[in-house]
C-alpha cells in the first residue's frame, strides 16, 4: 500500500515577554547576554553574601531568569520560588510578583499552561495593586501568549493590545516591540502571514534583547517558510541561528537548528538536513528538551527513509515514539507513525505499513476531533447565548412599548431576565450533553480501532510473554542502535567528503561528539529497567536484598545475564568491547567469592 504524508510546517519558536532585570548596572545586564554561564556563577557568589532582605530576592530573581533562559527549568523554578518565598516573608510586593512572573514563564517553557496562567494572573493582580504599568503590560504579555498556546486568540490579542497601549502610554520602545511580536504570533497561528509579517519586521528595530531578535527573525523564516518561500527562509534562520549562537541562547539554537534542517529536506538536500537535524538533536538533549528530540528523530527517520538507510530509519522513528509517547505529544506520534507507514511501504512490509497507517488515522482524527469539540462548542455556545439575548431584548423592547406603568416594566424585566437564567440553563446543559455525548462516541470510535488491532494479534500470548518479547525486542534496538552508530560515523564521513568546504570543522566536530555520546544513555537504561521489570516482577529487589553492594555496570551485567546473553551481545547492547564484559565478569566473580565451578547463571537465575 502506498502512503504518502504532507510534511508539517516548521514550528514557530514562541518569544515571551520580557522579564525584567532587576539589576541597574547596564554593563551587567550586557555581560548577561555575553557570557551566560559565567553570569549564573557570578550571582550563585553573590548570593552567599546577603541577608535575607530585598536584595537577595533580587539576585534570586535574576538567577532564575538567566536559567531559564539558559532552558535550565528545574534550576531555574528552584531559585524562583525560593524568590517568592522569601519576598513574601519580608512583604517584599515588587519581588513577588517578579517571582511569580519567573515562575509562570518556566511552567510555559515545561507546557504546564494551566499552571503558567495561574502564576501570571497572580503576578498581574500585585502589578495592579502597587501601579506599576510596566510591570503590569509585562504579565498581560505574557498571559496573552499562553492563550495563544491554548488555543483562545480572541484573548491573546485582547492581552497583546494591551500591553500596545500600555506601551505606548509609558513611551517604552522596547515593549511596544515586544507587544509588535506577540501580536504578530496570532496572526501566524491564525493563518494571516501577511499581517504577522507585518508586525514581526516591526518590532525588530524596537527589540532591546538580542534573544526577541533571534526568535523574531526565526519568525520571519517560519512564514516565508509556510509561503514556500525557502530562499529567504534559510537566510532568515541563518540570521537567528548566528545570534542565538553568539549569546548561548540554546533554545533558540536548537529550534533554528531543526528548522534548517526541515528547509534543507523540502529542497532534497537530505545530507545537509541530517547535518542539521544531529545537530539539533544534540542541543535538545543538553537542554532536556524531550519534544525537540523526538521531533528530530521523526525527521530524522524521514530522511533516512528517503535515502533507503531502512534499518536506521526504523530505529530513530522507534525512538520518536517511546519519547513522545512518554512525553503524551499526539502531534509527533501522528508524524511518526505515519512516516513509519511510508518506511514500511517503501519495504513491501504491507501488513505493517497498514498497522503503522491505522495508528496514524487515529492519532490525526483524535487530534482534530479534540481541537473541533473544542472550537465548535464555543462557537454554538456564544452564537446561541446570543440569539436568546437578542430575543429577550426584543421582547422586553417590545413590552415596554405597550407598559407604561413603572411596576409592569419591572415585572417584565424580572420575567425576561428569568426566562434568560432558564434557557442559559437549559443551553448549558444541552450542549453539555451534546458534548459528553460526541466524547462518548469519539471513545467508542477509538476504543474499537484500538480493539481491530489487538484481535490481529495472537490472542494465546498472554501477558508475561508480551512483556519478556518487548524487552528482547528493545535489547535487540540496543544492540541494532550501536550499529546505528557505525553507519553514522560512516554518514558523517560522507558528510565532510560530500561538503569539504561547505561544513565547518566545529560542526563536525558537534556531530562526532554525539555520535560517541549516545551509546547507553540513562533513558535507554530507565526504559529497559521499565521492560525488564514487566517481564520479572520483583526482579530488582530481590537482588538488591540477595546482593546489596553491587554497582550500576554490575546490575546490568546481571540483568543481561539474565536475559541469557552472551559476551558479545552484551558488548553490543552496553556499546563496550568484548574485553571490557571478560574484565567486568571476572571483577564480579572476585567480588562474590566464586570458585571455577560456581556459575553467575545459576545466581542470576535463582533471584
Amino acid at each position: 500500500m502506498a502512503y504518502s504524508q504532507t510534511k508539517t510546517p516548521a514550528k514557530i519558536h514562541d518569544t515571551l515577554s520580557a522579564k525584567l532585570i532587576l539589576r541597574k548596572d547596564a554593563e551587567f545586564h550586557k555581560s548577561c547576554l555575553s557570557k551566560p554561564d559565567q553570569v549564573t556563577d557570578s550571582l550563585k557568589n553573590i548570593l552567599r553574601s546577603f541577608r535575607d532582605d530585598s536584595n537577595k530576592v533580587n539576585v534570586l530573581n535574576d538567577l532564575s531568569d538567566k536559567l531559564e533562559t539558559l532552558g535550565e527549568f528545574d534550576s531555574s523554578l528552584v531559585y524562583g520560588e525560593k524568590a517568592e518565598i522569601l519576598a513574601a516573608k519580608i512583604d517584599y510586593k515588587k519581588g513577588d510578583e517578579t517571582a511569580l512572573r519567573n515562575i509562570g514563564v518556566i511552567y510555559y517553557r515545561k507546557r504546564q499552561y494551566k499552571k503558567a496562567l495561574e502564576y501570571q494572573y497572580s503576578s498581574l493582580a500585585i502589578c495592579q495593586q502597587i501601579g506599576n504599568k510596566k510591570d503590569v503590560a509585562s504579565a498581560s504579555g505574557d498571559i496573552g501568549l499562553i492563550y495563544l498556546q491554548t488555543g483562545n486568540y480572541v484573548k491573546a490579542l485582547e492581552n497583546s493590545f494591551k500591553v500596545l497601549a500600555i506601551a505606548q502610554e509609558i513611551g517604552n520602545e522596547n515593549y511596544i516591540g515586544i507587544s509588535y511580536t506577540n501580536i504578530g504570533l496570532v496572526y501566524y497561528e491564525q493563518g494571516n502571514f501577511s499581517k504577522a509579517l507585518e508586525y514581526f519586521h516591526k518590532a525588530i528595530p524596537l527589540n532591546k534583547s538580542q534573544y526577541a531578535i533571534s526568535d523574531n527573525l526565526n519568525n520571519i523564516g517560519n512564514i516565508y517558510y509556510s509561503e514556500k518561500n525557502y530562499t529567504q527562509a534559510l537566510e532568515s534562520y541563518i540570521k537567528s541561528l548566528s545570534i542565538a549562537d553568539s549569546i548561548g541562547y540554546k533554545n533558540g539554537m536548537g529550534g533554528n537548528y531543526d528548522n534548517i534542517a526541515g528547509v534543507y529536506d523540502v529542497l532534497g538536500n537530505y545530507h545537509k538536513a541530517l547535518e542539521y537535524n544531529l545537530m539539533a538533536l544534540k542541543i535538545a538533549k543538553e537542554i532536556g528538551d524531550n519534544r525537540l528530540s523526538a521531533d528530530v528523530y521523526s525527521n530524522l527517520g524521514e530522511i533516512y527513509t528517503k535515502l533507503k538507510n531502512y534499518k536506521i530509519a526504523r530505529i530513530v522513528l522507534d525512538s520518536s515514539l517511546i519519547i513522545s509517547k512518554n512525553e503524551d505529544d499526539k502531534q509527533i506520534l501522528k508524524d511518526a507513525y505515519g512516516r513509519l507507514a511510508s518506511l514500511d511501504s517503501s519495504m513491501g512490509n504491507l501488513n505493517k505499513s497498514y498497522r503503522d497507517y491505522k495508528f496514524y488515522v487515529i492519532y490525526r482524527d483524535s487530534i482534530v476531533n479534540q481541537e473541533s469539540t473544542e472550537k465548535i462548542t464555543r462557537i454554538e455556545l456564544n452564537n446561541e447565548f446570543q440569539k436568546v439575548v437578542d430575543s429577550i431584548k426584543l421582547a422586553q423592547k417590545k413590552t415596554n412599548s405597550e407598559q407604561t406603568a413603572e411596576i409592569s416594566r419591572k415585572r417584565v424585566i424580572a420575567y425576561s431576565l428569568s426566562i434568560l437564567l432558564i434557557l442559559a440553563g437549559i443551553l448549558s446543559f444541552l450542549l453539555i450533553r451534546n458534548q459528553q455525548r460526541k466524547r462518548r462516541e469519539d471513545k467508542l470510535s477509538f476504543d474499537k480501532e484500538t480493539h481491530v488491532l489487538l484481535s490481529e494479534k495472537d490472542k494465546a500470548v498472554d501477558e508475561l510473554a508480551n512483556a519478556r518479547a518487548m524487552l528482547d525486542e528493545y535489547v535487540r534496538s540496543l544492540m541494532e542502535k550501536n550499529k546505528l552508530l557505525e553507519q553514522t560515523q560512516a554518514d558523517l564521513e560522507n558528510i565532510k567528503k560530500l561538503n569539504a568546504k561547505e561544513i565547518e570543522e566545529d560542526r563536525i566536530e558537534n556531530l562526532e561528539d554525539l555520535n560517541n555520546t549516545t551509546i547507553l544513555t540513562d533513558d535507554d537504561w530507565n526504559q529497559f529497567k521499565k521492560l525488564f521489570e514487566q517481564a520479572y516482577k520483583g526482579f530488582f529487589i530481590r537482588l538488591k536484598e540477595k546482593l546489596p553492594d553491587l554497582t550500576q555496570a554490575e546490575i546490568r551485567y546481571m540483568c543481561l545475564t539474565k536475559l541469557q546473553l552472551d559476551a558479545k551481545q552484551m558488548g553490543r547492547t552496553l556499546g563496550v568491547s568484548y574485553n571490557t564484559i571478560k574484565s567486568l565478569r571476572h571483577r564480579l566473580r572476585k567480588k562474590l567469592g566464586l570458585s571455577e565451578k560456581d556459575s553467575l547463571a545459576d545466581i542470576v537465575n535463582s533471584i
